[in-house]
């Protein structure tokens, strides 16, 4: 990890990042001199001086208070010259600094402007002067010298950077906006970031070669996200999410990066960040960037998004502000980084790492570490680098076959970030199959019962419909209905992934089912059931003389027995709090009774092969729906309910198992080789019932 940092992942609509050879010979070319041209911005004045007017401005604040920025100065800008028409800009930066930039690209999606210019340099000029250079290699597009530009409903949001020096422009309260000059990129001091899952790619892997190669491996969709605590910091985090993923594409299509990225959309997580102290460095940014996995799984598979970038605003450490899941994701739960939302270098810096990008270690290939050019003067590395010898961080990744002001940025076979990344492009894009918009969606849903939620009556359950899958990105539209149970259920927010039921007061056992229909925009639909069963709140009987319980009483005696619903359970750990006098309660499907063993069954109308032919007609009217969370969910219910316990792990049989979750037999499964050993376990328990499979009874 560097400091600044690379942080900030942006993702929003598709754009695929080709710029024709036209570009690259303007690029090339010498920047009209007398062509007229009109100023951006009008500078007002430094904001250490505004600061004393805007104490209650949380926007200019947080540019005021970030320790990469060297000043700040306050402007008006003219989002209107940001456009196809415009080639030509120039750029008020600071008091004395004013560049030209010229116009390189212009894209325009759902209103949202996208401006990505060469900043005229006298840097470069000086470069491409010097007749000694070899420069036939150089990259075409210099992310040392270039601007992108976002407007968002008339405000402007984006990047400059001028001969390596970086300048983030921001929108501040009344109409202005906040010019930055940012702290140049280090390694001094900063923490190393290399993620603990670095994967050796076997030694059969290859280089994407040929363009064919390159048009299996498919698109990469980067997904940024941002907290709560971004939205407050910044006056528009969408636009700044946009500015970051253009800033990594024209880093990666300079450094000869052979991939299409496609913004998946920068979406706000309503969360708010945790501090997280009394942890080392390393240790707090790893809980940082938990947050943020657990934070954005369920969009990112919604979004169909290869890699999920989050934006931040708390600094955990001050040695860096930025972490990656891993060098070359493998896995969904693995392609996740971060990064401070005010370090676009970061953000790319940590992108590149879950692409197989690496500091110094051969892996995921013994080419993909980064470069220091440390034998001329002034010395510099690549974005990816940390070097003993210092020297400027160049937004490049390391390719020996491009050079930078005529050195290479490379070394053939050890050095080459970009190789590394175009290889690994076809792991990150099968992460996830391309968004197929006419494709039908998958109905998913169960009823989630926890803890403090048992299925009793005058309780409640959560309907959860999480798990259902669009191929396409739009998202579903969900409807719960009841199907079965009297009295009838209330059904609250019954269109939401999230629905809750309310059950009505049962004087038997009552089952109850409710049909989740799902849609996508196509209005291509599917539908799935799930079922609970209700239990009535009276005590029954007593077992063996055993006193039944008392819903006054607090039960505090280890190993004190009690009766309830026909049942005889015993005292396992006193509870507490408000689960102090709650009932033994029968199992809910989801978690064992809180505090109580079950310990014998008195009155159980049920047979063992009563309760098997149970299972057995569920196994039959689902034997052909689809495998899903919410199927294996209704499956342990179902179970739990009945008082089977789950199998030993050593009958590993299938109900048709998904990731996940593993259940061991399948009623009635005769292609199942382990249906021998299942149907015995049945002779044992109850003599004769080898017709179907064991699912592991409690003995009674």
């Amino acid at each position: 990890m560097r400091t600044p940092l690379i942080k900030n992942v942006c993702v929003w609509h598709v754009w695929f990042f080709v710029i024709p050879v036209l570009i690259l010979v303007c690029s090339r070319s010498a920047f009209p001199a007398n062509e007229s041209t009109q100023s951006l911005f009008s500078l007002m004045q430094p904001a250490s001086k505004a600061s004393q007017s805007d104490r209650a401005s949380p926007y200019l604040g947080t540019q005021l208070k970030d320790p990469q920025v060297q000043g700040t100065i306050l402007a008006r800008g003219d989002g209107n010259l940001l456009t196809d028409s415009h080639p030509l800009v120039d750029l008020a930066l600071e008091q004395g600094v004013t560049v030209r930039v010229r116009k390189l690209r212009f894209a325009e999606q759902s209103g949202i402007k996208i401006w990505t210019g060469e900043v005229q340099s006298l840097g470069a000029r000086q470069t491409r002067a010097d007749t000694s250079l070899d420069l036939s290699r150089e990259a075409p597009l210099d992310p040392q010298n270039l601007a992108i530009l976002i407007v968002h409903d008339g405000a402007i949001t984006g990047t400059v950077t001028v001969d390596g020096q970086a300048y983030e422009i921001v929108p501040v309260e009344g109409g202005r906006v906040a010019i930055s000059k940012m702290a140049k990129s280090t390694t001094a001091g900063a923490l190393d970031d290399s993620p603990p899952h670095a994967i050796t790619a076997s030694a059969g892997s290859k280089s994407l070669n040929d363009g064919a190669e390159r048009a299996r491996s498919g698109s990469v969709r980067i997904l940024t996200v941002y907290s709560n605590d971004v939205k407050r910091a910044y006056a528009d985090p969408v636009a700044l999410g946009i500015a970051r993923f253009e800033n990594f594409k024209a880093i990666a299509m300079a450094s000869g990066v052979t991939v299409n990225y496609e913004n998946a959309g920068v979406e706000h997580l309503n969360y708010d960040e945790s501090p997280q102290s009394g942890c080392s460095d390393m240790d707090c940014l790893a809980l940082q960037l938990s947050e943020v996995r657990r934070r954005s799984q369920s969009i990112q598979i919604e979004r169909k998004a290869h890699v999920v970038v989050g934006l931040v605003a708390l600094r955990v450490t001050l040695r860096g502000c930025g972490l990656a899941g891993s060098i070359g994701a493998r896995h969904v739960r693995d392609s996740i980084a971060y990064a401070c939302a005010g370090e676009a270098v970061t953000y790319a810096h940590e992108l590149g790492h879950v692409l197989a990008a690496h500091h110094g270690e051969n892996k995921p290939y013994p080419y993909a570490s980064p470069y220091c050019q440390n034998s001329v003067q002034p010395f510099w590395q690549t974005i990816m680098a940390y070097c003993e010898s210092g020297g400027t961080v160049v937004s490049l990744f390391s390719n020996p076959a491009r050079t930078y002001q005529g050195l290479p940025t490379g070394i053939a076979g050890q050095s080459d970030n970009a190789r590394a990344i175009s290889t690994w492009s076809p792991t990150i894009s099968a992460l996830f199959p391309p968004p197929d918009p006419t494709g039908a969606p998958i109905a998913s849903g169960f009823v989630e019962l926890g803890q403090k939620d048992l299925p009793f009556s005058g309780e409640r359950a959560t309907l959860n419909a999480k798990a259902s899958r669009n191929p396409g990105v739009d998202a579903l539209q969900f409807e719960w209905s009841q199907l079965e149970g009297a009295p009838a259920a209330v059904i609250d927010n019954s269109q939401s992934d999230m629905a809750v039921a309310h059950f009505p007061e049962v004087q038997v056992p009552t089952d109850y089912r409710f049909r989740l229909t799902v849609k996508n925009a196509t209005g291509a639909v599917d539908t799935t059931v799930a079922s609970v069963r209700v239990y009535p709140r009276t005590l029954g009987d007593a077992c063996e003389n055993v006193a039944p319980w008392d819903p006054a009483q607090v039960y505090s005696v280890p190993g004190q027995p009690v009766s309830y619903q026909g049942n005889l359970y015993r005292l396992i750990v006193p509870a507490s709090g408000s689960s102090a006098r709650r009932a033994p309660a029968v199992w809910s499907g989801l978690v064992a009774p809180m505090n109580w063993r079950l310990i014998k069954t008195c009155d159980d109308a049920r047979t063992l092969q009563q309760r098997l032919a149970a299972v057995d007609h569920w196994a039959r009217v689902n034997r052909d729906a689809p495998v899903t969370v919410g199927l294996q969910q209704q499956l342990h219910n179902l179970l739990a309910q009945l008082r089977m316990d789950w199998p030993v792990p050593a009958a590993a049989g299938r109900l048709r198992p998904i990731e996940f979750e593993s259940k061991n037999c399948v009623v009635k499964d005769v292609a199942n080789p382990l249906h021998r050993r299942c149907a015995a376990a049945i002779q044992r328990a109850d003599g004769d019932h080898a017709d179907a499979v064991h699912l592991g009874s409690s003995g009674r």
